[in-house]
Order: C-alpha cells, then sequence, then structure tokens
C-alpha cells in the first residue's frame, strides 16, 4: 500500500507509470489507486487465452495518450509493459474516434469494424457487436459502451448513448472511441507513448527484475 500511496502523491505533480512485478498486483494497485480517487488505468497483460476485450482495452488506452485527456497514472505488470503495441503513428489505424458531425463513411465504418474483429448481429448484446437498421449503426464497443450513430448520407448527425436493456437511446454524447480487438503491427512498446515529463515506479524492483528475465 505504501508504494500507492506514494504514487497518489507523485501524480499531482506528473503523470505516473507504476510498475508491478505480477498481474495480480496490478489489479490491487488500480482498485486501491481508485479508492484514493486517482484518475487511473489498467494497462493489461495479453495472455495465451486473452479475449479481444483485452487486446481493444490496450488499443484504447494508447489512443487516449494521443489525446488531452491523458490519465493520471496507468498501471501495468511488466509482463504487460514487455508486450509489443503498435507505434504512435499507427495507433490511428486500430482505434477511431468519433463525433457528432464528422464526414464519415458508413459502409467503410461498416468494413472497420468486421476488420476490427466486430461481429454483425440482428441487434447489439454483447461488446464487439453491432447491428445496423437503414442509417443507422448500434455499436457494443470492446469497453461495454452501447452506441447509436445516426447517419445522414455519410456525416454522423448525432450519437447516443444506448441502454443495453430496452435499447433505447436518450442520451446525447459528443464521441465514441472505438478500438479494434484483432492484433496489429507491434513495433513499439507503452513506454514509446508516454508524455517525455512522465515518471516512472517499480514497485518491487528485485521481484520484476525476476520476473522480466523468467
Amino acid at each position: 500500500s505504501f508504494g500507492c500511496i506514494a504514487v497518489a502523491q507523485f501524480s499531482q505533480e506528473k503523470g505516473v507509470l507504476l510498475v508491478t512485478a505480477h498481474l495480480d498486483d496490478a489489479d490491487e494497485s488500480v482498485a486501491m489507486l481508485r479508492g484514493q480517487g486517482v484518475d487511473v488505468e489498467p494497462f493489461p497483460a495479453l495472455e495465451s487465452e486473452s479475449s479481444n476485450e483485452l487486446i481493444a482495452t490496450r488499443y484504447a488506452l494508447l489512443a487516449r495518450l494521443e489525446s488531452d485527456a491523458l490519465p493520471d497514472v496507468i498501471v501495468a505488470s511488466i509482463p504487460a509493459l514487455m508486450q509489443m503495441t503498435p507505434a504512435p503513428s499507427e495507433v490511428c489505424n486500430v482505434v477511431r474516434r468519433l463525433h457528432a458531425g464528422d464526414f464519415c463513411s458508413m459502409n467503410g465504418l461498416l468494413q472497420w469494424l468486421v476488420d476490427g474483429g466486430y461481429e454483425r448481429r440482428e441487434m447489439i448484446e454483447d461488446p464487439l457487436q453491432f447491428a445496423i437498421r437503414g442509417g443507422i449503426i448500434d455499436i457494443a464497443t470492446a469497453a461495454g459502451e452501447f452506441v447509436r450513430l445516426d447517419f445522414f448520407g455519410d456525416t454522423i448527425e448525432s450519437i447516443n448513448e444506448v441502454d443495453p436493456v430496452s435499447l433505447g437511446s436518450d442520451c446525447v454524447i459528443d464521441e465514441v472511441i472505438i478500438a479494434a480487438s484483432t492484433h496489429a503491427d507491434a513495433h513499439g512498446t507503452l513506454i514509446d507513448h508516454l508524455p517525455k515529463s512522465w515518471c516512472a515506479v517499480l514497485d518491487d524492483s528485485n521481484e520484476i527484475s525476476t520476473q522480466a528475465n523468467s
């Protein structure tokens, strides 16, 4: 817990990457930092049985680091940190950031969803699904957001949140971030995406070294 308390203090001055030795240590640290009111994001490791949601979660965080809405802290286990990522210049190929009023080819977006591992369904029920009705696309993102894009030609006229039970849409939002769930070319690591002003905190450097070597 001391490491998390220190990180919470450091994060008031600059962004912090907290590195842990084990996956469960990372999960516990995220929960502890959130309990202290810190804006923290996990960077999950891809295991042999990784789900597509984990891939999309990693991509979505990389996209957030390209925006102005950076988290205060990112927590990554050493296995997650050692796994390769797309280079910063390639993030735009695996993440779409859509705004109301954007010019966007509807057919092009549909093809991108299919290529990105999304499944077309009659109605959306689970993450990584989409459904089409006329000029409307419902999308269940990998992050668990249910959204409705209303097109007028090739312009996104509006974006609404969708209730996952009733599929009603009465809450207007300005943008949605959609991450692909398929592997992309990997030419970098998370470190390449972090601002130079950030610092790193290693929680138990000896154990991290042991795990990294193994």
